[in-house]
This record gives C-alpha cells, sequence and structure tokens, in this order.
C-alpha cells in the first residue's frame, strides 16, 4: 500500500481548511480532514486517464493525436469521494467535468486557493473541482457538475 504523507504544516492547512468548509460542504471537509489525519492512500485513488476511459470518454492521447497536437499534461489522481461523484454524472456532465479537468492539469494554479491555502478550488460554469496540488500531481478531492 502506498501513502503520500503531508508534512506538518500541510496536514495543519488541510485542517483549517476543513474547519472552514465544515458548515457549508461538509463532504468536502470530511475528504480534508482525513488526509490530513491519514494522509492519501494511492490505493483508494485512479488516475483520471482511466476514469474517463472507463466512463466511455475517448483516451485523452488518442484524442489529441487526432487534432495534431499532444499537449503535456499534468498527472490528475481522482481521491475515491470524486470518482463516485464522476461515476453518477450524466455524459454531458462528464464532458464538462473533463474540460475543466484539462484546465487545471495544463495550469494547477489556476484554481483559487482556500482560505487557508492547502487546498485550491475551480469553478467553470456550473462545475466545481476541489483538488490538492501535491508532488505527484494534482489530486482531486471533489468533483461536482450542477444543473
Amino acid at each position: 500500500m502506498a501513502r503520500l504523507v503531508f508534512n506538518h504544516a500541510e496536514r495543519t492547512a488541510l485542517r483549517a481548511d476543513a474547519r472552514h468548509l465544515a458548515l457549508t460542504d461538509p463532504g468536502v471537509a470530511y475528504v480534508l480532514g482525513d488526509l490530513a489525519a491519514e494522509g492519501v492512500d494511492l490505493d483508494v485513488c485512479t488516475d483520471w486517464e482511466e476514469v474517463r476511459v472507463g466512463l466511455g470518454r475517448p483516451p485523452r492521447a488518442e484524442q489529441h493525436r487526432l487534432a495534431g497536437h499532444l499537449p503535456r499534461w499534468a498527472h490528475l489522481v481522482v481521491h475515491d469521494v470524486a470518482l463516485e461523484q464522476a461515476e453518477t454524472m450524466t455524459p454531458v456532465a462528464r464532458a464538462s467535468l473533463d474540460m475543466v479537468l484539462e484546465a487545471i492539469a495544463v495550469d494547477p494554479l489556476a484554481g483559487a486557493p482556500l482560505q487557508h491555502g492547502s487546498v485550491r478550488q475551480y469553478v467553470q460554469g456550473p462545475v466545481r473541482i476541489v483538488y490538492v496540488p501535491t508532488a505527484l500531481g494534482l489530486l482531486v478531492s471533489a468533483a461536482y457538475v450542477t444543473a
């Protein structure tokens, strides 16, 4: 079992952001508190490319090969909570989510930092992504697409 562990300052910031979100977004607050306490069990995370192909989207490399370019991608890892959210989305919502994830993969600092800076949030139209930039890539903690 591989585990990504945060240092003391990162854990403190994750806990502070979790407390900040506790009343408005208890699901995300729970995930952040768990990440601070336990780190990231990489066995319960899935690479976004695997998720998107499993949900019926074309492989990204093929998609961009057909378009004539292959951009550099950041590594996106989806926490089990965000994976469950993506699995229940409609195909249209998943396509919207995919476009937003591509945007943050290209520019990991595009999302606005939450109050304590451990977590970033990116909102574009009906899509809201909550993610944690890490040394291994971006850990997507939650993914929402509103109607």
